[in-house]
């Protein structure tokens, strides 16, 4: 029998709750990407093993918590290499055998229903055999330069002091790991890789002894979370909403002892967001390490975003769609972004501006207006009380870029145009587009990695061809410059991508690629760069193959250069 895993199936009416953007072509749930979001399983298999010494002994037989208390997740199961199903036309389905995220946290972004719609469902199936009466022994081992503490459910562990007991065979043991404040700490990864850098490792169905290792590391700079939680548009203004980060990182083990080195990313009429941020902070990591910004300066005046600002402080990463993110800041750290503010954040009634969970240069603050309400938007908090130099990834990879300047359909072909502008260091370029009989994915490698031009892992041919998100955005381009997105106080030369199809496997036609980028007539498909979510791709009605302005492509190194 194959073995369970959780999934959360959220089947939401629309992209937005009452935006007044247009309505989700997506009807988004949890994404499938190449680290899932939620908290990994990890089915363990080998010979029944004893107890250790000193360990602590449970009952034989006794209960474990049960799943969705332990791993504080709500939603249907379905069995392992199984599917999940949503609002989804045929032909935007994940692809057969596609790998589907894990149960996040309770009160993680994606666990939350953000909406007041009634037409959530929950089905719950069994998780895996019952305990057998037998025991093992479980260990912790934690590395590192930081400080921290790692317990478990059921009781046993508590490392600290006691890092190692023994739990029935069969059971489901969840670690949780937290860094201590004001230690400057923060989680590193786990010995079991599904567990990547969540707070909540899972453990299920053991039938041998087992050591587990958590490191916990030094800061190297600010760190940048996106809140768990939902919260209210009427707290009262922006400093009430840093009490809410503030609080969400003392959990987590983030703060610092006095308890107030975030500020939520949130303008009011009174201060602006970046005049609160202060001019000595720099250096913003996400929770799982990966950098986010360099100096706020080059944060909103050059609107450098290396990744999305979507893991929350637990570590679990949000594939975005349910909710905007509360700013009412523009790209440039100002505000009040519009007069659409839930009245001063004192209502639960009007509108607010907001950004995208999964945006880029621009979007991650200003995308869109939502309707107010009880849980209508999520928020970011950034830390303020260190001054760090963030160092990019050397990552190995072929490039992906944004082409330097708009393509103009009629003229040269789409891959003339990206060799006319190479990163440093590459040779040659195709264009990602559909052509007539052919998808955009012919030309990637589905086993390779694409990075951009500053090293920023985007994701693998495979990701970027069958996934809905992207690991972040292919906003830079072969210059370096990062790309906003159009918003109040930003208009970039043009505000698309050209693509050709609906998704990166379908082929194009006549229709959909201004007859295979031979006429400045017509209309072809488009996507969006400013995103890491599905709409990179794919963003709605076709464009006008003779826009003045014309689009952006997509560029990506070949295997084999010639």
């Amino acid at each position: 029998m194959a073995a369970h895993l959780p999934v959360i199936v959220r089947a939401q009416r629309a992209r937005y709750p009452g935006s007044t953007m247009r309505r989700g072509r997506f009807q988004r749930v949890l994404r499938p990407e190449r680290r899932s979001l939620g908290v990994a399983a990890l089915i363990l298999s080998g010979a029944c093993g004893g107890d250790g010494a000193g360990s602590m002994s449970l009952a034989p037989g006794s209960t474990p918590a049960a799943s969705s208390a332990a791993a504080g997740s709500s939603g249907a199961r379905v069995p392992e290499g199984g599917s999940a199903t949503s609002e989804r036309a045929p032909s935007e389905a994940p692809a057969s055998g596609a790998d589907l995220p894990l149960a996040p946290s309770a009160g993680s972004a994606a666990a939350t229903d953000d909406d007041d719609d009634d037409d959530d469902a929950a089905i719950l199936a069994p998780l895996g055999p019952p305990p057998t009466g037998r025991t093992f022994t479980l260990t912790v081992n934690r590395l590192g330069a930081g400080s921290g503490r790692v317990t478990s459910s059921p009781l046993g562990i508590d490392c600290g002091t006691v890092c190692s007991a023994s739990f029935p065979e069969g059971g489901e043991i969840v670690l949780r790991a937290r860094p201590e404040n004001g230690s400057d700490t923060m989680l590193g990864d786990w010995s079991l890789t599904s567990c990547a850098r969540y707070r909540d490792c899972i453990l299920r169905t053991f039938t041998v002894d087992q050591t587990v290792e958590i490191s916990f590391e030094p800061m190297p700079a600010n760190v940048a979370f996106l809140n768990a939680d939902p919260v209210p548009t009427n707290l009262g203004g922006a400093r009430a909403y840093d009490a809410v980060c503030n609080a969400s990182a003392t959990r987590a083990g983030l703060n610092n002892l006095a308890g107030d080195r975030f500020v939520a990313v949130v303008s009011d009429a009174t201060e602006t967001f970046r005049a609160r941020l202060g001019t000595t902070a720099s250096g913003w990591v996400l929770p799982d390490g990966r950098p986010f910004a360099g100096s706020a300066a080059q944060l909103f005046d050059e609107q450098r975003v290396y990744n999305p600002l979507n893991v929350t402080e637990a570590g679990f990463r949000n594939g975005g769609g349910a909710a905007l993110v509360l700013t009412n800041t523009r790209a440039d750290g100002t505000g009040p972004s519009s007069d659409a503010t839930c009245d001063d954040f004192t209502s639960l009634t009007g509108a607010f501006r907001g950004g995208e969970v999964v945006g880029g240069p621009g979007a991650w603050v200003d995308f869109a207006t939502s309707g107010c309400g009880r849980d209508r938007g999520l928020l970011y908090c950034m830390g303020r009380d260190r001054s760090a130099d963030v160092e990019l990834p050397a990552a190995a990879g072929l490039r992906i870029w944004l082409s330097n300047e708009a393509y103009h359909p009629g003229g040269v072909t789409p891959d003339e145009h990206c060799r006319a502008g190479l990163p440093p260091g590459v040779t040659d370029a195709r264009a990602l587009v559909a052509r007539v009989g052919s998808p955009a994915s012919a030309v990637l490698e589905l086993d390779r990695d694409y990075v951009r031009p500053d090293g920023v892992f985007v994701g693998t041919g495979s990701d970027i061809t069958t996934r809905y998100f992207l690991t972040s955005g292919i906003w830079q381009q072969a210059n370096g410059t990062y790309v906003p997105r159009a918003g109040l106080d930003v208009t970039p030369p043009t505000t698309w991508v050209w693509t050709g199809s609906d998704l990166p496997t379908s082929p194009g036609n006549l229709e959909t690629t201004c007859a295979d980028w031979t006429l400045s007539t017509g209309s072809a498909n488009a996507g969006s760069y400013s995103t890491a979510s599905d709409f990179f791709f794919f963003n709605g009605p076709l464009e006008d193959c003779g826009a003045a302005g014309g689009g952006y492509l997509y560029c990506v190194e070949p295997a084999s250069p010639p």
